[in-house]
């Protein structure tokens, strides 16, 4: 109440201001007259003194709470210290002399002075149960808020008042130290006092502070009793200078330096936290700000002011800002507690648009010049040198930001403001010691930017309007290069520091959206005003910099270019006249030299470019209509542009912001028009060799994908509708590979001729009902070459995989933003269609005919979706595959058809709620598989599968610590790791059905397999399928359903038939057939409870559901295997097996299905039924004309209905199949069949004598084709090794080559034919005379008889050619009609009397005798004819070449009637002493040849590396250990027959005991004993390939083979002497003594060696070394002929135990056994891997745990509880995981129920059955048209035969007991999983052995499992 008392006592009256006060205390300027010096000095002395001494005591001011003093009231105490005023004394000054002294010195003591000091000012908060009065006294206390303040100031009064050049007052004054400390706790309690006083109505006051020295402000925090600094604001240098006179007035402030400190925090340095801080700012002040303002009507406001009414200059020097994380929030906090919080209203004000009363103050103005327009009212300069900001965190550093050089100013004057700023510098410099990359950001010119905005006031108004110079707003901007450098872990550790002030963040949020609608609004009124704003900007675009890593130098660098943006304005033509005219602003934007690419950043620049995008340039104009509000004839915005090399047209039209129509009528809001002409993308292959980025090669150039022709458009409506559609002309993808040959570049285009259409075609409509897509891509040419899409692929994939890493970094680093919320699904339509694509793979792009498989269809589909119905309907049509030649130019006649056309029709339907349904139908499909398909389809796939080479060190890797005992954490076992807790609590879900369905309905499939050469081939085997099933739940409980129908023949070529290979079944009382059925069921049940099993196995883990699939089949299943048969499908799996073995080009070569040879002798005609087409023939004739020895090649005509295409093929008729001949001259041959191979023979008569003669048709099959020969009755056979021509009376016929077919012409057959020998390339014609003749009648009486002819030499009387000819009758398919024996036809063979071969493994040569020594050689293996060799007469002179490094010699008497072996006698050639061979010779008779075979009946091989003696007969032979060829052994001549053996002698040992030589395939083992040791030798007696010659080897017993890595040395034991074996070495071994143990270590190695047995059988025993050499394994193999010590590197796998202690505090003592004591312990939580120290010794492990000792060996699988004690148990669990047995000693219970789980209870999750009803096989002999045998697994014996071409008899029939058939069945299958899996699952690993009697001596099937690592025997003995 007392302040409100006294405010109202010193409150002026309303009607006197302060101004008319102080007005009336001043004079006029003019009433002063100007003092001189001289009148100053006189005015100085005789100034009267004022002597001023005034000194009051203190007062202060007590403000209660609540405005009322009590004694329980908080007070608030000001206590405003003691004033004390005096004058200065002059007495101290110089005398001042005129003349002497400046005007400025003589003013400067024209004032009287007085000293002012005001002591101790303090600021109490006092409670009221506090001493103020006690704390008033003291200088500092708890109850201090501003500590005791001394304030001096100096107050100066001029003498002289006259003097405008003085000041009237002068006052200067300093503040020592202002220090404010407050707490959290005392600023509320003071605000709650402050705001619980009533508070007068008060008018705003002003004051000028004067000069502080030093300002000190805490903030602190009270805890318990003490206050604690939180913040600390200290302020240096504080001060203003303010002057005052008449026509001006200055002001000046000034700040030296201030600093924020945080106290609670310490930096590096140990020192408190600075956040705002000046201290390296020592020369300048911090702050400087300057303020003139000078009278309008003053005499040098031009002059000394410049026009300028106020001006303000502000200079901020130095400020660093350090954002400490820390700090900040800890200050932040701390704030936001400290302030009340107050809920603050904002008041919306309602705006009121004076539209109209700004039209009446426009019209007010006047265009008349002012006088002040040069004035300005305003200018406004600011200029920071440097501001750095340093973010940071409590750790490291973070970031640092300078920003240098910001100058700026503002030019107000009447008629415009100019506003122009420039920044020098900002830079990011990232704090992080390691970082590459310093500067983040940076500039690289001399300025940041330059801008300079021109507003004008009211420039547009009046006729001014239609003057298109005149603008409101003019800006000029220019941005120089600024360069970012994006790290990502730099732009995350910022952002990661932003994101720790969320709620900072928040509000700036908010404040963002109202300044956001504030914009909008001033945008709306900126729009209603039309106003023109003149832009010129230059915009040098920002280089932004991406490194590939944070420490890579590899760098993305998108240069955004240059961005220039002009206008200019113009009034649109308009056909209305309107009051006021529409302008048009017109704005050219050019952006150039936009570019991508890579570079290299080093010593701080970018190094060389490699271009990514090629620079563009885009030109675009923008036309904005400024009168849209109200004008409509043009588009609000229209858009243009062209982008070079493309084409740009975009057209935009917007409504204006108000609209003005009806909100019913729509109207188009936005439309856009987008095109341009091609985008191209290169894509190079990287280069492994290169380390730096350097200039691009064009040899890597990889791929070059190209866009021709896009074009895009939008339009949206007013009403939320939209349209859009993109086109695509053209799309091309090529092949750039320099290296690698192509025969063609291009992978996609646009087929040829279709280029007027587009490629695709994508229209979007969306609307108030929904949306619709509709996609058309039609007329596309894919080459899918495997190995260039794997090349590609593998780039991306790569590259994918090295940026893996850093994507997950960034998701880690960035913040999870929260999902937008899933919106309802309206109506979406959704349609595609594929039309006419043509899809080419081919794995070789290097050759225009490489094998390609092409694909061509059509595609539509079609999906709807709504809330209530969902919909898909998809339809594949005419889809078909043809292989052929990759190129089209290639293809022709070079076509075959793998998929006929076929269709696909799939529609699935789902109603709200309701479950799918689908529907999936295929009516036919028809499959052709031929060698060349299969050819093509392995070679492109192939492509798929490249084998990648390792090393032996990848192969062979070993551990260093692999003996070394680790923790089992690092063992990373499964069982071992923490069973979730929320895995018994959440058990797996059940499943219940959702009634989804599907029905898949084929109504046939057919399979062709064919055989043939080429493209035309020719079905051998048909099989026709059809498909019914229905599936139901497929996502939880599936039920599957299913029938298939099938049907299976193949092609008898011998009879020309299609024959069921499964036979149909008979109809019961019907004559028709069914096929065979076959059912499939697959369902998943639920299974209801444990396992009803032992008691043991109660607890075992259950799944919850088995899915059980069951095939059956009720229909008997009989298949029929025909001799025909067997060879049709060895001859297709031969072709097939070839094919996919085989390169391509064998497949160059094409056949056609049938081909007709001419080879009468004269021309004949052909006439082909109408099931055939002919080839390579463009006119469609019937009869064709064949000269002599041409051909006619024709295929089948394929049927489009592919049902009467399977009934026509397998009822293969010769009503349809057939040819019509007639030979010249000759009478039409009646229809010929092409259905059978074989011959068949016809008659025909000349037209002219009337004479009848055969023709014979010759029917024969070529790798598929068929080869019809029209010949005459005789054909020969010449199996000379030369030519011979034929004669007919001296005129030659032709020639018949070696080994192929002569038909003797049909007018010559009946004839006279003679024989002459042509002479080969190095002998004259005419060396042989021509032979007697030979008739056809000699032929007919000579059948299978020899009749021989000689040709006689033209050189020697003595030298003859002997041909042997021997006529045999030709094989006819069918029976002669007529008993004519002229009409039969023969085949005449030419046969060379001897054939000579050699059987022996050396070079022999021969000469026969009388041909004067000369001698030809023939190699081993081979033969030769010897042509004039006669039986009884001809001698052979033999010589057998480098036995045993000698020549030998025998002579040969080719004789008649000699036994089938006889023997001749070599003799040594060079020594004295004749050393005999007998060499064994086999003689074969056969009609017209004598074949005589020089062979051995033994050959020894002697791989022992020692000498052998092998005697027989009383004789001994040597076999060097050095001679590696085989040594020629026989028995004696005369004891040849008899039972003969064989001794042996090892180099100096006694001969063994006798054994044989004639047990093929035997293998045995022969000792041989000495006086030092005794030798053992293995023996192999295998038979040669010619069947007559037995192979003996002779090898060492024992061998030892070194495949490791180490050189090994190994020893006998008790033995001295080492054996060094290097790697990869094989070494026999002869053991002295029997002991059987060796002795085995590593070469230069210190480890004891380790000993073996080499008499048992091992299998990976692991030898232990040291952690530096690991280990080694050893397999011994045993068998009856051989020993083999094989060493290997070590493997996974290869100890025979892994123990693992997963106990707490048990120790585990183990060791060998056999040792007599445990070897070492193993801690808890630990483990080791062990193997035998003793590997001869016993292989049990024993254990020690606590007092239980246990043994177990590594066979054995183990699950036991082990007591301890009566305090605990342990578990025992002995199990493999993977290749490792692993003994697991355990306390956990979870642990042993997971392994014993595993272990014993791996039940069955699928179950499959088997039911067949009956399961026949037939065998059937076609020549003899028998059922040879029946074997089938039947409970009906079978009666009834099918097959139409086999007349079944009396067969025998096995049974096979069931139960037995399944026994032998399930150890097949355990056999296969073996071999498929590398072992069995722990439910059949067990060891199975068991014989199973079926109730018959006659019939056994054994079956003998033994384990699942060891081979599966099976013999089935059936006598």
């Amino acid at each position: 109440m007392t302040i409100n008392s006294l405010v109202d006592f010193f409150r002026p009256p309303k009607d006197v201001h302060l101004e008319q006060l102080t007005s009336a205390t001043l004079m006029k300027l003019e009433e002063f007259r100007e003092k001189t010096s001289t009148g100053l000095l006189y005015v100085i002395e005789t100034q009267k003194v004022l002597d001023l001494k005034i000194n009051l005591m203190a007062s202060y001011i007590i403000v209660p709470q609540n405005g009322f003093y009590e004694r329980t009231s908080n007070l608030l105490l000001l206590d405003l210290g003691s004033l004390k005023m005096e004058s200065k004394s002059r007495s101290d000054l110089s005398e001042l002399r005129v003349g002497q002294s400046t005007i400025e010195d003589i003013m400067s003591r024209a004032y009287d002075s007085f000293d002012i000091q005001l002591s101790s000012i303090q600021l109490l908060y006092s409670k009221h149960d506090e001493n103020w009065q006690e704390a008033r006294k003291l200088k500092y206390s708890s109850q201090h808020i501003l500590q005791p303040l001394d304030v001096k100031v100096e107050f100066s009064r001029a003498m002289v008042v006259t003097d405008a050049r003085m000041p009237k007052f002068k006052l200067s004054g300093q503040l020592p130290l202002l220090s404010i400390q407050i707490s959290d706790q005392k600023l509320t309690s003071i605000l709650e006092l402050i705001d619980s006083i009533p508070k007068p109505e008060s008018a705003p006051a002003s004051s000028s502070p004067p000069k502080i020295t030093e300002v000190l402000i805490k903030l602190c925090r009270l805890t318990g009793n003490t206050e604690t600094p939180v913040l600390k604001l200290d302020i240096v240098g504080l001060g203003t200078e303010l002057k005052l006179r008449t026509f001006d007035m200055t002001a000046n402030a000034f700040l030296r330096e201030v600093c924020l400190l945080c106290p609670e925090y310490m930096d590096d340095n140990d020192k408190p936290v600075y956040i705002i801080t000046t201290l390296d700012n020592v020369e300048d002040d911090l702050l400087t700000l300057e303020y003139i303002k000078a009278d309008i009507n003053g005499p040098e406001l031009k002059t000394a002011y410049q026009n300028v009414l106020q001006k303000i200059k502000v200079n901020f020097s130095s400020l660093d800002v350090h954002l400490h994380t820390e700090a900040l929030l800890n200050a932040m906090n701390y704030l936001n507690n400290l302030l009340p919080k107050q809920e603050t209203k904002v008041a919306e004000e309602p705006v009121h648009e004076k539209i109209e009363e700004k039209k009446d103050v426009l019209k007010k103005l006047t265009s008349k010049k002012s006088k002040y327009e040069d004035v300005i009212d305003l200018n406004i300069c600011a200029d920071l040198s440097c501001l750095r900001i340093f973010i940071r965190e409590k750790k490291h550093r973070i970031a640092e930001i300078h920003i240098e050089g910001l100058d700026s100013q503002v030019i107000m004057k009447k008629a415009a403001t100019e506003v122009t700023a420039k920044l020098k510098n900002i830079i990011i410099v990232d704090s992080d010691e390691m970082a590459l990359y310093k500067k983040a950001l940076y500039i690289t010119g001399k300025e940041v930017f330059n801008f300079r905005m021109m507003s004008y006031v009211n420039a547009t108004d009046g006729i001014a309007y239609t003057n298109m110079d005149v603008v409101d707003n003019r800006i000029y901007l220019t941005v120089g290069c600024i360069q970012v450098v994006f790290v990502n872990k730099f732009v995350s550790s910022i952002l990661a520091f932003i994101n720790n002030f969320q709620a900072a963040k928040e509000a700036l949020t908010e404040a963002t959206v109202q300044a956001a609608e504030k914009a909008a609004t001033g945008v709306k009124e900126l729009a209603e005003r039309s106003s023109r704003l003149a832009l010129d900007i230059n915009i040098k675009a920002p280089v932004v910099i991406v490194p590939q890593s944070a420490m890579s130098a590899n760098v993305l660098v998108a240069d955004l270019g240059l961005i220039t943006v002009k206008n200019q304005f113009f009034i649109a033509k308009t056909k209305t006249r309107y009051n006021l005219p529409p302008v048009v602003d017109s704005m050219t934007v050019k952006l150039s030299e936009l570019k991508l690419y890579r570079s290299c950043y080093e010593q701080g620049s970018l190094q060389t470019e490699v271009q990514l995008l090629q620079p563009l340039n885009l030109e675009v104009a923008v036309e904005r209509n400024l009168a849209a509000a109200w004008y409509n004839e043009v588009p609000d915005i229209e858009i243009s542009g062209r982008l070079k090399p493309m084409n740009v047209s975009v057209t935009v039209v917007t409504s204006a912001v108000v609209e003005l129509h009806s909100p019913m009528k729509i109207k188009t809001t936005l439309k856009l028009d987008f095109r341009f002409d091609s985008l191209t993308l290169v894509l190079y292959s990287p280069n492994s060799k290169q380390v730096n980025i350097i200039l691009r090669d064009d040899l890597l150039k990889l791929a070059e994908f190209k866009l021709v022709l896009m074009s895009a458009a939008v339009k949206m409506l007013s009403d939320g509708s939209m349209n859009a559609s993109v086109k695509l002309a053209n799309c091309t993808l090529d092949d750039k590979r320099q290296a690698i040959q192509k025969a063609t570049p291009r992978m996609v285009e646009m087929k040829h001729g279709f280029e007027k259409k587009v490629m695709v075609d994508i229209s979007y409509k969306q609307g108030r009902d929904g949306t619709v897509l509709d996609v058309i891509v039609q007329e596309i040419y894919l080459c899918a070459s495997m190995e260039f899409l794997l090349t590609v692929a593998d780039i991306f994939l790569k590259a994918n995989a090295e940026s893996a890493a850093a994507q997950r970094n960034l998701k880690q680093s960035l913040p999870l933003k929260e999902q937008a919320p899933v919106q309802p699904v309206s109506t979406m339509e959704m349609n595609i269609v594929v039309k006419n694509p043509e899809i080419v793979f081919v794995a070789d792009l290097t050759r225009s005919d490489a094998p390609a498989l092409v694909v061509t269809t059509q595609c539509e589909v079609f999906i709807k979706n709504s809330p209530e119905r969902y919909s898909m309907t998809a339809a594949v049509k005419e889809i078909q595959m043809k292989a052929c030649p990759f190129l089209p130019e290639k293809r022709k006649g070079n076509i075959t058809t793998v998929l006929q056309p076929c269709d696909f029709f799939f529609e699935m339907k789902q109603s709200g709620t309701n479950p799918q349904t689908a529907d999936l139908t295929i009516k036919s499909l028809t499959i052709k598989v031929s060698p060349i398909i299969i050819n093509t389809v392995i070679t492109i796939t192939s492509a798929l599968y490249q084998t990648a080479e390792t090393t032996e060190e990848e192969i062979s890797q070993i551990p260093p610590d692999l003996w070394n005992k680790k923790d089992i954490k690092n063992l990373k076992m499964w069982f071992l790791e923490e069973a979730n807790e929320n895995d018994d609590t959440n058990p797996t879900a059940e499943l219940i059905p959702t009634g989804e369905s599907l029905k898949i309905n084929i109504d046939s499939v057919f399979l062709t397999l064919e055989a043939g050469v080429g493209h035309r081939t020719v079905p051998m085997l048909l099989a026709k399928s059809s498909f019914l099933g229905e599936v139901k739940n497929w996502t939880t409980l599936i039920n599957l359903r299913s029938r298939l129908e099938l049907e299976v023949h193949y092609f008898n070529e011998m009879f020309g038939v299609w024959e069921p290979l499964l036979e149909p079944l008979e109809v019961e009382k019907t004559d028709f057939f069914k096929p065979w059925i076959l059912e499939i069921k697959m369902k998943k049940k639920a299974k209801k409870a444990l396992v009803e099993s032992d008691a043991e196995e109660e607890n075992y883990k259950v799944p919850e559901y088995k899915t059980v699939i069951n095939v059956s089949s009720k229909d008997q299943l009989n298949i029929t295997l025909s001799k025909c048969g067997l060879q049709m499908l060895s001859n297709l799996g031969t072709a097939f097996a070839e094919a996919a073995s085989q390169t391509s080009d064998i497949f160059k070569k094409d056949r056609a299905p049938f081909v007709i040879i001419n080879s009468l002798g004269l021309p004949i005609t052909v006439s082909p039924s109408d099931s055939f087409s002919v080839l390579n023939v463009e006119c469609r004739e019937k009869i064709f004309h064949l000269r002599d020895g041409e051909n006619l090649n024709m295929e089948f005509v394929r049927t489009k209905n592919e049902s009467d295409q399977f009934t026509a093929m397998t009822t293969l008729s010769s009503k349809r199949f057939y040819i019509q001949i007639c030979p010249h001259n000759h009478s039409t041959v009646e229809k010929i069949p092409l259905t059978k191979v074989g011959r068949c023979i016809y008659r025909v008569r000349h037209e002219e004598s009337g004479v009848e003669r055969s023709i014979v048709c010759q029917i024969d099959t070529v790798e598929g084709s068929k080869m019809i020969t029209i010949r005459s009755p005789i054909q020969i056979r010449n199996h000379f090794s030369i030519p011979l021509n034929i004669f007919e009376e001296g005129r030659c016929l032709g020639t018949a080559s070696p080994e192929n077919e002569f038909n003797i012409p049909l007018s010559s057959y009946r004839s006279m034919l003679s024989l002459q020998p042509l002479a080969n390339e190095n002998r004259v014609d005419g060396e042989y005379d021509m032979c007697e003749g030979i008739t056809f009648d000699e032929i007919m009486k000579n059948v299978d008889s020899l009749l021989q002819r000689k040709c006689q030499s033209a050189r020697s009387t003595n030298y003859s050619l002997i041909i042997n000819i021997v006529p045999v009758k030709d094989m006819l398919t069918s029976p002669l009609c007529a008993e004519d024996q002229w009409d039969f036809p023969y085949v005449v063979h030419l046969w060379p009397s001897v054939l000579l071969r050699n059987l022996l493994p050396y070079q022999i040569t021969y000469s026969v005798e009388g041909n004067g020594n000369k001698y030809d050689t023939l190699q081993e293996g081979c033969s030769a004819q010897i042509h004039n060799a006669v039986l009884d007469q001809t001698k052979l002179d033999l010589q057998l070449l480098s036995y045993l490094d000698q020549n030998w010699k025998s002579e040969y008497h080719i004789k008649s009637n000699l036994p089938d072996i006889s023997f001749t006698t070599f003799y040594c050639i060079t020594e004295l002493d004749k050393t005999e061979l007998d060499i064994a010779v086999h003689v074969t008779y056969t009609t017209g040849q004598m074949v005589i075979a020089i062979h051995s009946p033994y050959w020894m091989v002697n791989k022992t590396g020692r000498m052998l003696q092998y005697k027989a007969d009383g004789i001994h032979r040597k076999h060097p250990p050095d001679y590696k060829r085989p040594l020629l052994f026989s028995f004696q001549p005369k004891n040849f027959l008899q039972n003969n053996k064989v001794q042996l002698m090892v180099t100096d040992s006694e001969l063994s005991d006798p054994f044989s030589l004639d047990t093929v395939g035997s293998h045995g083992s022969v000792k041989c004993k000495s006086h030092k040791k005794e030798y053992q030798v293995g023996v192999t007696i295998n038979n040669s390939s010619f069947n007559i010659t037995r192979i003996v080897t002779f090898t060492p017993f024992f061998m030892i083979s070194n495949r490791s890595k180490y050189t090994l040395e190994v020893a006998e034991e008790g033995k001295e002497k080492w054996i060094p074996i290097v790697l990869q070495q094989c070494i026999p071994f002869w053991p002295e003594n029997d002991a059987n143990k060796l002795l085995v270590r590593v070469e230069n190695s210190d480890l004891p060696p380790k000993k073996i047995n080499f008499d048992k059988q091992e299998n990976c025993l692991l030898l232990h070394l040291d952690n530096k050499l690991g280990g080694i394994t050893v397999d011994v193999n045993l068998t009856e002929h051989s020993t083999v010590i094989t060493f290997s590197n070590y493997h996974d796998g290869a100890a025979p135990f892994l123990l693992i202690n997963h106990t707490k505090e048990e120790i585990i003592e183990y060791g060998q056994s056999s040792l007599s004591e445990l070897e070492d312990c193993l801690q808890p939580n630990k483990a080791v891997l062990y193997t035998w120290a003793d590997p001869t010794g016993s292989r049990k492990l024993k254990w020690k745990c606590g007092n239980r000792t246990e043994e177990i060996t590594p066979k054995e699988d183990k699950m036991e509880i082990l007591s301890l004690d009566c305090r605990k148990a342990v578990y025992l669990v002995s199990f493999f995981e993977g290749l490792q047995r692993i003994v697991l000693i355990t306390e956990d219970e979870n642990v042993f129920k997971l392994t014993y789980e595993s272990v014993k209870a791996e039940l069955a999750e699928q179950e499959i059955v088997l039911s067949l009803q009956d399961v026949g096989i037939s065998l059937v002999n076609n020549y003899t048209k028998q059922e040879v045998s029946y074997i089938g697994i039947t409970r009906v014996f079978r009666t009834k035969s099918y097959s139409p071409v086999v007349k079944r008899n009396v067969f025998t029939v096995f049974y096979i007991n069931a139960y037995a058939f399944c026994i032998w069945m399930y150890g097949f299958l355990q056999h296969i999983i073996v071999t498929l899996c590398g072992k069995l699952p722990n439910t059949l690993n067990r060891s199975i052995s068991c014989l199973c009697s079926l109730g018959s001596d006659n019939s056994v099937l054994r079956i003998k499992v033994c384990g699942w690592f060891m081979s599966v025997n099976y013999s089935v003995l059936i006598t």
